[in-house]
């Protein structure tokens, strides 16, 4: 009886350390500090600690679930969107850089994760993000006034846009897949 409860909490064990999502991040200039990470299906926030430029997350995930994630002094208002699921997701952040509220978007979003391991493709998310940044970028410099060749670069840089998310789209639609959440 003893061996079998034994046996029976090992499996237990086992299906819960296989069911953990795992988050690795590497800081390459960032040596310490705190991040906020935040599971948006259930608004439980982790607090975690940068040690050496790195961090390790882990905690049960049932779904692909989105998290915040926030460097406590330099995205505080503007977190980082990652899907996570059950397993590992390993990404990398070469220069980590202050959000700085100002009409340049790429200065309020400089933060771009590099994934070495995406199970959950959220490198596709970041493509059509750094297109849009682009496109938002390129519409407010031909934002100066309404003249008839301004507009017409306005619409010429809307369907380019159009054109690269269809792209997207097209060249990933075998990773997209509902999940359905029963309450």
């Amino acid at each position: 009886m003893k061996n079998l409860t034994l046996t029976l909490i090992l499996v237990i064990i086992t299906q819960i350390v296989h069911s953990q999502s795992t988050l690795d991040i590497r800081f390459n200039s960032l040596d310490s500090g705190r991040v906020v990470l935040l599971n948006r299906l259930t608004n439980k926030t982790d607090t975690l600690l940068i040690s050496n430029h790195h961090l390790l997350y882990k905690d049960v995930v049932k779904v692909p679930t989105l998290f915040h994630l926030i460097v406590e002094s330099y995205n505080d208002t503007r977190p980082i969107n990652l899907v996570l699921s059950n397993e590992k997701t390993e990404i990398e952040f070469s220069q980590f850089t202050k959000s700085i509220e100002t009409d340049n978007i790429k200065e309020i979003y400089p933060n771009q994760p590099i994934f070495r391991t995406d199970p959950n493709n959220n490198q596709v998310f970041y493509q059509f993000f750094a297109r849009w940044t682009n496109f938002y970028q390129r519409i407010q410099e031909l934002s100066s006034d309404d003249s008839q060749e301004l507009l017409e670069k306005r619409k010429e840089a809307y369907h380019s846009f159009l054109t690269l998310c269809e792209t997207i789209i097209n060249d990933n639609k075998s990773q997209y897949y509902i999940t359905s959440i029963k309450s």
